[in-house]
């Protein structure tokens, strides 16, 4: 465990240690954040996608090519936003919501795009997209 020091009992060569490990966090926050930014331009500067996008490519990615899921990520916005588009009042029912996008994620990930879905992995896709939508609906930031 560190030992709790004083401003005055930190030496030159600890100061120095201690800055070079704050400019290696830094930059390492100033690249996370460019390539958040790059990956938001992608998707039309539409953050939630951005994040749906990175939550999705975590832990167990539906595919290895980052840019397949890009592009099946893309048709489902296409068709969830021309459905809210047609119809603004629909993000009120969110029941409604889950089961459009639902038959959305399967119509356009699974079939469109051929991406490995079961019925358990549809269901969890679809609950992070809803969160997302209703999230952004509601003023709620993420």
């Amino acid at each position: 465990m560190f030992k709790k020091k004083n401003l005055s009992e930190i030496t030159s060569e600890e100061m120095q240690e201690n800055i070079k490990a704050l400019e290696l966090v830094y930059d390492e926050a100033k690249e996370l954040e460019r390539k958040n930014q790059l990956l938001k331009a992608k998707y039309d500067q539409d953050a939630k996608y951005a994040r749906i996008h990175k939550r999705l490519m975590e832990k167990d990615p539906l595919t290895d090519r980052e840019s397949k899921l890009f592009e099946a990520l893309k048709s489902l916005k296409k068709e969830i936003d021309e459905q809210i588009r047609q119809n603004a009042h629909i993000l009120e029912n969110e029941s409604f919501v889950e089961k459009m996008i639902l038959r959305l994620v399967i119509s356009e990930l699974k079939n469109k795009h051929e991406l490995p879905l079961d019925a358990a992995r549809s269901q969890a896709i679809n609950q992070i997209i809803v969160k997302e939508y209703m999230n952004e609906f509601h003023g709620r930031v993420a």
